[in-house]
């Protein structure tokens, strides 16, 4: 699952602040003021966003232990099995119908463990899903106050210019301001619909 963090872990915030102007060309944005901010580092310096990759850590963890007793037992089942079979050709493992039935209760609990891996990962991709939703959505009235103060028409993401001088960038005072509003933000484990047993 660590994995589905790390390919989680870009930010996918929207934020509706000026984006018709982004493509406005240089001559018409002259005389409006626009300012800056890196969203990334928002919400790894910020405290909401700190906590939120905290919560979301905690949860992962919960998540590998309620998988570890099925793994465990899952090894021990195959190391017990392995030297039973090693040696013995099809037709003497067609023979042993008790062996044949432990193989295949075997292999259906390994199939649900790997349904339950698959259910777990797609609840902690959820997870943080909302989580970075619900920063999103705390964060916006944040860079509205800010755009007011700073007499701005435009903000727009660094990550979208060549170049800005650093006086326009405030993405440390957003920061420090979404501290102060907003110093935490609720995570909530989701859960996928339980779907029904085959029959």
């Amino acid at each position: 699952m660590l994995s589905i963090r790390s390919a989680l872990f870009a930010l996918c915030c929207v934020f509706a602040v000026g984006s018709a102007t982004v493509v406005a060309p240089v001559a018409e944005a002259q005389g409006t003021k626009i300012i800056v901010i890196n969203q990334a580092k928002i919400y790894a310096d910020s405290r909401s966003g700190k906590d939120i990759e905290t919560k979301i850590d905690n949860i992962e963890r919960s998540m590998q232990a309620e998988l570890k007793p099925a793994a465990d037992s899952l090894k021990t089942q195959g190391d017990a099995l392995r030297p039973r079979l090693e040696g013995k050709t099809q037709a003497q493992l067609a023979a042993d119908a008790a062996l044949i039935q432990e193989l295949q209760a075997f292999e259906q609990q390994v199939a649900q463990h790997q349904r339950n891996q698959q259910i777990k990962a797609a609840e902690l991709q959820a997870t943080i899903r909302k989580a970075r939703a619900d920063w999103a959505q705390a964060l916006e009235p944040v860079l509205q106050e800010v755009m007011t103060e700073q007499n701005a028409e435009i903000m727009m993401s660094r990550n979208d210019l060549v170049f800005a001088a650093s006086n326009v960038d405030v993405t440390a005072v957003v920061t420090s301001k979404l501290d102060a509003r907003t110093p935490s933000i609720a995570v909530v484990r989701q859960r996928l619909p339980q779907q029904p047993a085959a029959q």
